[in-house]
């Protein structure tokens, strides 16, 4: 990204290109153009696969995001059911995939070509493989990938014959039992006490990040099955990894005007867990341009949590009454305006909103021909920052929610909870595409008078800059003021435009 916005001043052309939404076979081998190489994968392409295959009566019951690596519950499968399992890792072969159990991976997949659109691909079996090379049953093609670690330059000749002979399992016994804990074979599941099956289906649903902080407190990652992620003790601060925000490198991370949504999030699931599991803080990573232990955030207190979730429902509440006409995702893009707005006043900084609105009105941009600006960029990646923080929180309280006794959880999270379940999917997050409609003229003109009208309910929503940010903003800053030494280097609705818009269709 920084590549990128060193060698161009203006991004991308305002005639952004739309979405071909003709089916394109998925296995050809015509080469992805350079050009289209230059920038990071989109935000949000796992969560948003994700969201679309809940969203399908033909995949929701057949999908599941599993803790931890998916290829230990894809073993256990195979080893229990057989079959084959597309892949990219090779590392798959290693594990006890059971008689029957065999790999494929997608770079060996080619389509015949012709009107019957046969695939074919060629099958690993590790069990067949193991027997032809005549390795140990009782160590199988573990002998031969231990040995293939501790001498990478051997030939294959001779490794398979060290393999055999137990070579390097032997002369190396200690390492070679910390090599097969990556590849121990998961237990048949068991039956799960009925007040937990709630609680699973949920962490069943929640996006891999999001996964990852849950299944940092113990009581949660043993409800998933699973020990606690990379053997973190509970009196550890988690660790949260944000995706990559495409937004403009030189200007303050997109993510910044959420971060107090996010804490709030964070800070929930110490409402549910044991008080020996409460976390204080979690370091946050986001973009940065060096290693980093990432920025650390100090949690709400569970006693502080009602006000904050009060101060959520009265600000959508009032952007509610002031724009009625408003739909629910246009009330959440609001919201997000909002955010951007009360960071800027409270930095004293001309709101991402506001250069967004004065330069779409320039000329240049106004032709086809002409391109968007980095500041353009950068409103774009806040809005989505803050549409994804909200769907942090949703998901969230979702878990809170779904775990204990809900007399002990505040009315203000239920009433959270109930509020969050409208917030946008992935489909209808604003990008590019719709700021490239507004200089068409098409369905995003909608989106630019609606921002107008936003802008000036919030002329008087949001504080005057002489009164500084709100009060929930405030009782967050301070408790995030001895964390900003530790902060990172700088560093309507158009469906057509979307680029997850195509995966509305089953």
């Amino acid at each position: 990204l920084t590549q990128f916005h060193q060698s161009n001043n203006e991004p991308c052309r305002s005639a952004f290109p739309q979405p071909d939404p003709t089916l394109q076979s998925l296995f050809q081998s015509t080469a992805v153009r350079s050009g289209l190489t230059a920038l990071p994968a989109l935000s949000f392409v796992v969560p948003a696969i994700l969201e679309a295959l809940k969203s399908s009566s033909r995949y929701v019951d057949l999908t599941e995001v599993v803790p931890g690596e998916a290829d230990l519950y894809c073993a256990r499968y195979l080893k229990q059911h057989g079959g084959v399992v597309f892949t990219s890792d090779s590392d798959l072969l290693v594990h006890d995939l059971g008689s029957k159990g065999a790999v494929s991976f997608f770079s060996d997949i080619e389509s015949t070509g012709d009107t019957s659109a046969v695939l074919r691909s060629q099958i690993f079996q590790p069990a067949t493989i193991s027997d032809r090379l005549a390795l140990p049953k009782s160590h199988g093609l573990h002998s031969l990938a231990f040995e293939i670690v501790t001498d990478a330059h051997g030939t294959f000749p001779k490794l398979v014959k060290q393999a055999q002979d137990l070579k390097a399992i032997t002369d190396h016994r200690q390492m070679y039992d910390e090599f097969l804990k990556e590849y121990t074979s998961l237990p048949v599941e068991s039956e799960l006490p009925s007040e937990s099956l709630e609680t699973l289906r949920v962490l069943q649903y929640l996006d891999p990040r999001t996964s990852e902080y849950v299944l940092h407190f113990a009581s949660l990652a043993r409800t998933a099955g699973q020990p606690l992620v990379s053997g973190k003790t509970a009196s550890c601060s988690p660790h949260v990894f944000l995706p990559f925000l495409l937004d403009c490198p030189v200007r303050t991370n997109a993510w910044e005007v959420s971060t107090a949504t996010r804490q709030l999030a964070y800070g929930l699931l110490n409402i549910i867990v044991p008080t020996s599991e409460h976390a204080t803080s979690v370091f946050e990573h986001r973009r940065q341009m060096e290693k980093s232990g990432g920025r650390e955030l100090m949690l709400p207190k569970v006693s502080d949590i009602p006000e904050a979730c009060i101060a959520i429902l009265q600000t959508f509440e009032d952007l509610k009454k002031k724009r009625p006409n408003f739909t629910q995702t246009q009330i959440w893009i609001a919201f997000a305006v909002h955010q951007d707005i009360e960071w800027s006043l409270a930095n004293s900084k001309t709101a991402s909103s506001q250069l967004f609105l004065q330069r779409m009105a320039y000329p240049k941009i106004s032709d086809p021909s002409g391109y968007f600006g980095w500041d353009i960029v950068q409103f774009f990646a806040q809005l989505q920052g803050s549409l994804y923080s909200f769907r942090i929180l949703q998901q969230i309280t979702s878990l809170v929610f779904s775990t204990g006794p809900k007399t002990f959880i505040p009315e203000a999270v239920h009433c959270l909870n109930s509020l969050l379940s409208s917030v946008p999917s992935f489909v209808d997050y604003p990008d590019l595409g719709t700021a490239s409609s507004i200089v068409r003229k098409s369905d995003g003109s909608k989106f630019l008078t609606n921002l107008k009208d936003v802008m000036k309910v919030l002329n008087y929503l949001s504080p005057a800059p002489a009164r500084g940010p709100s009060k929930s903003m405030k009782s967050l800053k301070k408790k995030r003021k001895r964390e900003q030494a530790a902060s990172e280097s700088p560093a309507g609705k158009a469906k057509s435009s979307n680029p997850f818009a195509l995966l509305e269709t089953d």
